[in-house]
């Protein structure tokens, strides 16, 4: 299920990344740089979360409409992120009991605010299982291996272990060489030069 997070920036520009930013990690988000009607937004979408900037359009503040959401009993358990450029004015209003939960200050990346907000809220379930890695070049995949057993049955690993199971150290120099042929790519030419 999505979680719904509102976003109250008077900067639209800036407001759009962290709502790109939300939306692709999951979230439904609902903006205004409304700063009168934030707190009537706020409580007609009952969001999960909700975001404030400091500085608002119409002689508002981000600390007043939080002060309103923390004072309203429908509200007051929704998480509040405060962002500002002035983090001592985040620490008066850490004294507050109507503060936010968490407070970022501008400028930031957008993904910094996702990192909070998984935090608080978490992140939502996409199609009821995370996502796997997917590895686009199967050129470069990796094999996570331990010294305490073998991997079996791969042949690329096979003929790697015949090419040195004849060589015993002290020999001399030797030298081994090997080709792999990756379907679509280049032939891979690897020598090895022991001893």
């Amino acid at each position: 299920m999505s979680k719904k997070i509102v976003i109250v920036e008077s900067d639209t520009a800036f407001s759009h990344k962290l709502q790109e930013e939300l939306a692709k990690n999951g979230f439904e988000v609902v903006e205004t740089a409304d700063g009168k009607g934030a707190y009537d937004l706020c409580r007609r979408e009952a969001p999960d979360l909700v975001v404030l900037a400091v500085e608002l359009s119409a002689a508002q503040s981000g600390y007043l409409v939080c002060g309103k959401i923390k004072k309203d009993d429908e509200l007051k358990k929704t998480p509040v992120i405060i962002i500002g450029k002035d983090p001592e004015g985040f620490e008066g209003h850490k004294k507050l009991k109507t503060r936010a939960e968490e407070y970022l200050k501008k400028p930031f990346a957008p993904e910094a605010l996702t990192v909070k907000v998984g935090v608080l809220i978490g992140l939502p379930e996409q199609g009821g299982a995370q996502e796997e890695l997917v590895v686009e070049d199967e050129a470069i995949a990796l094999v996570e291996t331990s010294t305490e057993g073998t991997l079996q049955g791969d042949p690329d690993l096979d003929m790697l272990d015949d090419a040195f199971a004849n060589l015993t150290p002290g020999e001399g120099p030797a030298e081994v060489a090997l080709t792999d042929v990756v379907e679509g790519t280049e032939a891979l030419h690897l020598t090895y030069r022991l001893g």
